[in-house]
């Protein structure tokens, strides 16, 4: 009867153990599924942002063609059109799950805009199809940033765009981009 006893306590001490696992990979699971959208999103926007920085590189050396192949990844990476598999790129251990949900909810109250990313990157890619002699290209990507942007008026997206192109040569700027790329 005591064999019997402990048999029984045995198996529900398995049993549970067994349930508490299968039930912690399940819910581990189903929580690292939710955050592969907002580490998608992260890899996107942090690729946008460098190739951005390595368009004004080029561009002030002079490699205009070199600025422009940057700048336009820069408006793909940004652009929702866009679809890639990022997830060889994004770090994976146990805590990356909770820290990609909690930046998505972070990056949604703060107001992050992708449309208006999306129009500055491709204001950027006009100008330097304008300054290249890519009028026609160019037009169509000012009515793009301008549709982003919320408006229709491209003498208004060009003007900023100017003011933003001056401040590439800052020293705040050239830090910031120095730090991104890696470079001292």
């Amino acid at each position: 009867m005591a064999s019997k006893l402990k048999l029984k306590k045995l198996l529900l001490t398995s049993g549970i153990f067994t349930l508490g696992v299968l039930s912690g990979f399940v819910l581990s699971s189903l929580l690292f599924s939710k955050s592969i959208p907002p580490r998608l999103h992260a890899v996107r926007v942090s690729l946008a942002g460098e190739e951005n920085f390595r368009a004004t590189r080029e561009e002030r050396n002079g490699n205009i063609e070199k600025a422009l192949t940057h700048q336009r990844n820069a408006v793909t990476f940004s652009s929702p059109e866009y679809i890639a598999t990022f997830d060889k790129y994004c770090d994976e251990n146990l805590f990356s799950p909770f820290a990609y949900l909690l930046l998505d909810k972070v990056v949604a109250s703060s107001g992050f805009d992708n449309a208006r990313n999306e129009a500055l990157y491709r204001s950027s890619y006009a100008y330097l199809l304008e300054k290249n002699g890519a009028r026609e290209a160019a037009e169509k990507e000012w009515k793009n940033a301008a549709r982003l942007m919320g408006h229709n008026d491209i003498d208004k997206v060009k003007s900023m765009t100017e003011y933003l192109m001056k401040m590439r040569d800052e020293p705040s700027f050239i830090k910031a981009e120095n730090t991104v790329l890696g470079v001292e």
